[in-house]
């Protein structure tokens, strides 16, 4: 039953079995792919294919080959099939599995060892582009970088240069003006000496020529004008000295007088301030007198200490402390426990205030 539903498969699918030789074996090594997988493998009817498929294919096919020709064998003596039966039938299972699936089996697995192996392929072209690629911007970076190094070393070197160049410029400037002030210098020297000695020469010349009349009689006009314009000269400022002494003497003078008279100015205001203080003390001792007494003194008849309104200020002794006795006499605390007329008080309590503020005024210049 497995012999006769192979050669019908056979059959079907056109698959002819090829001579057997002597040890079992096919012509071409097994038997020629269907056109199925001739198709699935892409090769053409000649059957030829490369590389492993080739080599798994012809094992399928060697195998195949061996047990078409055991059942063909084993099966003449009972007379179940013919000699043409079994040239045109072949085996179209091994243990149950179809030829169909096995040929796919094996295309399948080549195709994905190729894909595999495509893949590898690529991923190997990939990693090495990307290496190349990471290797190629390491040297444009380090290019760039070197650029940049050089470049800047470039500027540097330029600026160096220049800067040599504007200070051998400048150095070349100022020699050139040196050199050109030396040489007018020079020239200017060159010509007073030309001067001077062209002078002497025509002076030279002028003594050892005789004079005649006119010119001795020029030469001696020509001396007393000179003569009479040094005289002149020398009085004038002798006059100048002169009046200079004079005006200094004047100011000195006037210096004096301004002094002497304020020495005079000053010691007739001693005195005049001492009487007048003499006066004033003799006054106020009367009207405390009466203040403490109780009596209503006006505002007239208050020994006020001014002197040609001049402040009158205790003098000879302790100067600071004479006025601090004042500063409490004048004080307003003092003044409020006095007895005025009515219309007097508020004038006499201002007035003794102005009075207390002039002589604390005079207190603060002893310290």
């Amino acid at each position: 039953l497995s012999l006769a539903r192979a050669r019908k498969a056979v059959s079907e699918k056109g698959v002819a079995p090829q001579k057997v030789d002597e040890d079992g074996g096919g012509e071409g090594r097994g038997l020629e792919p269907p056109e199925w997988a001739r198709k699935a493998a892409g090769i053409g009817r000649t059957g030829a294919v490369g590389g492993s498929v080739l080599r798994e294919g012809n094992e399928v096919k060697e195998r195949m080959a061996k047990l078409m020709t055991k059942t063909s064998l084993h099966s003449s003596p009972r007379g179940a099939a013919s000699p043409s039966s079994r040239s045109s039938a072949a085996a179209s299972t091994i243990g149950g599995i179809d030829d169909e699936d096995v040929m796919a089996e094996v295309f399948r697995r080549d195709q994905e060892a190729r894909e595999s192996k495509e893949r590898a392929k690529l991923e190997a072209e990939a990693a090495a582009v990307r290496a190349k690629m990471e290797e190629d911007k390491k040297r444009e970076e380090e290019e760039r970088m070197s650029a940049a190094q050089s470049d800047a070393v470039k500027r540097e070197r330029l600026q160096k240069e220049i800067e040599v160049y504007e200070k051998s410029e400048e150095e070349m400037r100022a020699d050139q003006a040196r050199k050109k002030r030396e040489k007018y210098a020079a020239e200017e020297q060159e010509r007073e000496r030309l001067k001077r000695e062209r002078a002497e020469q025509r002076k030279k010349e002028e003594r050892e020529r005789p004079l005649t009349e006119k010119e001795r009689k020029e030469k001696e006009k020509m001396e007393w004008l000179k003569s009479e314009k040094e005289r002149k000269a020398r009085e004038a400022k002798e006059k100048e000295e002169r009046e200079e002494e004079e005006r200094e003497r004047q100011a000195r003078e006037k210096r004096e007088k301004a002094l002497k008279e304020e020495r005079d100015r000053d010691r007739q205001r001693r005195l005049e301030d001492s009487a007048a203080l003499k006066v004033h003390e003799e006054k106020y001792a009367a009207f405390e007198i009466k203040a403490k007494a109780k009596i209503a003194v006006p505002f007239d008849d208050i020994p006020w200490p001014f002197c040609n309104d001049r402040l009158l200020l205790p003098t000879g002794g302790d100067t600071r402390k004479s006025i601090k006795v004042w500063s409490r006499r004048w004080h307003p605390d003092t003044w409020v426990k006095y007895e005025f007329p009515e219309g007097d008080r508020s004038k006499v309590l201002e007035r003794v205030l102005e009075v207390s503020k002039d002589i604390n005024a005079a207190l603060a210049k002893y310290g």
